[in-house]
């Protein structure tokens, strides 16, 4: 069966809003805090992080705080674009503008899968730096709190345990390598097992602020490689295309 339409909402933004599989909704709705920070959802970063100052963007990019317009409903899938709407930046005193498509789609009842494109345009010619990240809030229930039960991340070979004691830890961030195969098992007590698979990124960001949500995000290169060699670029006049999938099996 393929979930329907009202198992998927997104804003103007083209940030997913809420996600339902299986009659659970998996993601913390959007929403500022109260040092007027915005939190919730799926917002798509590029660039991730204190990177995007270089541009003169605001911090995680402008792909979350721009207009994204409804091209196309096919069946499960939705297209967005910003195309009515390009993308304006500055790199190095060099201007550039940015398109993006967004496409989310539900495979079946149990699996959704959400991918952008974008390309970068210069009279130029030259390349600039990028670092995508998709950065979802995954819910966390109140009873998930309990001293007993833990929030567990299954990253290849590496297994890391969260509680809530560890707020503070987790405010600074834990990157760790993206396996090969891209999945990503995270285990949310009262809630159920979410198996994130994300090919092409080569790391992972763990990172709350809240105990309301815990955020798994592939990014494609860690920060500090921003702007070096072994960085990721946006050629000019060449698609980008990055895709996450998200399986939800019940507790």
């Amino acid at each position: 069966m393929i979930a329907g339409k009202d198992q998927l909402t997104y804003g103007s933004n083209g940030t997913v809003s809420t996600l339902y599989m299986k009659g659970k909704n998996l993601l913390y709705p959007p929403k500022r805090n109260d040092l007027g920070q915005l939190r919730g959802g799926i917002p798509i970063c590029v660039p991730f992080g204190k990177n995007a100052e270089l541009f003169g963007w605001p911090s995680h990019g402008i792909l979350r705080n721009t207009d994204m317009v409804p091209r196309l409903s096919q069946g499960s899938k939705v297209f967005l674009t910003s195309s009515d709407a390009k993308l304006f930046g500055k790199y190095n005193e060099m201007p550039f503008e940015m398109n993006a498509i967004y496409t989310y789609g539900f495979l079946n009842a149990s699996t959704f899968g959400m991918s952008v494109a974008i390309e970068q345009h210069n009279e130029k010619g030259k390349s600039i730096p990028s670092n995508m990240c998709f950065h979802p809030y995954f819910l966390t229930p109140n009873d998930s709190r309990e001293p007993s039960k833990t929030i567990e991340v299954k990253a290849g070979d590496t297994s890391f345990q969260i509680r809530d004691m560890q707020l503070g830890d987790c405010k600074k961030g834990k990157m760790l390598p993206m396996p090969k195969d891209g999945k990503v098992e995270i285990i949310i007590p009262s809630q159920g097992t979410i198996i994130m698979t994300a090919p092409k990124f080569g790391a992972l960001n763990i990172w709350r602020d809240s105990l309301d949500f815990i955020c798994i995000e592939p990014v494609e290169t860690f920060p500090e490689l921003f702007n070096t060699e072994k960085g990721s670029f946006m050629n000019p006049d060449r698609e980008i295309k990055l895709s996450m999938f998200l399986e939800f099996i019940e507790e």
